[in-house]
């Protein structure tokens, strides 16, 4: 993959965060524990958050930031398409939970990687800001999955 401007990076990631809530409620509609069903529920809504607040950020971006070019960076391996295994209803928390943290730490591995390689200043802030909001989305799920996988026995 060759991301020519933020612009398109930015595009890229709202993509994939849509096609990620739709893995998250393919995967809903064949679990069949409650608590499974639940966070994979929340993990549909949290995605669609995020491409929300994305597209505005990429909409309120200064025009120096979001069309920077990057042409180091070509056929990126860090955020291929993710296939979950083929989980039927037997889907566990645990598997949900090592989907979400792959992903998140995919997303992660990119924004460090266009950060590093921002040419300016106002762009690795943008993308720093970036990173750090998903450092925190990440921490807020792990509590989140960990407080509910923690009452597994109510």
């Amino acid at each position: 993959m060759q991301f020519p401007k933020l612009h398109d990076v930015l595009d890229y990631v709202v993509k994939t965060h849509w096609q990620m809530s739709q893995l998250y409620q393919k995967l809903s509609r064949k679990a069949e524990q409650k608590k499974v069903k639940l966070l994979l529920d929340y993990l549909v809504e949290h995605e669609k958050a995020i491409s929300d607040n994305l597209l505005k950020i990429e909409e309120h971006a200064p025009s120096q930031v979001i069309n920077l070019w990057y042409q180091e960076l070509t056929n990126d391996p860090l955020f291929k398409q993710y296939h979950a295994k083929d989980y039927g209803k037997d889907i566990s928390l645990n598997d949900v939970i090592e989907i979400a943290l792959e992903l998140d730490d995919r997303l992660i591995d990119l924004y460090q990687l266009l950060a590093s390689h921002a040419q300016s200043s106002k762009a690795k802030e943008t993308l720093n800001n970036l990173l750090y909001i998903e450092k925190q989305r990440k921490k807020q799920f792990m509590m989140n999955a960990l407080q509910l996988n923690g009452n597994d026995h109510e």
